[in-house]
């Protein structure tokens, strides 16, 4: 499901307040014309990227691939903002077309952390 604008704003929102008192810099090096579809690999460090993520790509809309365990006690606001199932360690083909989708369909970011153990 793709993002709303209202979820854009809010997630930018929340994320601000989040690292208003923290000492995190998003640094963007020669990303003058960037622009979505585009992947974003990146570290999974602990539950701060999130918002660090949000705040380095405001304001395109992010798809973040989750495990399925994310999934269980919010499934509506995974959905809502844009976040891909996934079951950990298993193949999942789907996965694959919601990423082609996510880049090819909607030109948004797409957002992978490469060691949170998906296959």
């Amino acid at each position: 499901m793709r993002q709303r604008g209202f979820w854009i704003w809010l997630i930018w929102l929340l994320s601000r307040l989040t690292l208003r008192d923290k000492d995190y810099k998003v640094e963007k090096i020669n990303m003058e014309g960037l622009k979505p579809p585009y992947m974003l690999l990146s570290n999974h460090m602990q539950f701060i990227d999130f918002p660090i993520k949000y705040k380095a790509t405001f304001p395109h809309r992010v798809h973040t691939i989750a495990t399925l365990e994310g999934y269980y006690h919010k499934p509506w606001v995974m959905e809502q903002i844009g976040s891909i199932c996934k079951r950990k360690f298993t193949t999942d083909i789907s996965l694959v077309r919601s990423c082609a989708k996510v880049l090819r369909e909607y030109k948004d970011v797409l957002c992978i952390y490469p060691e949170a153990r998906y296959s």
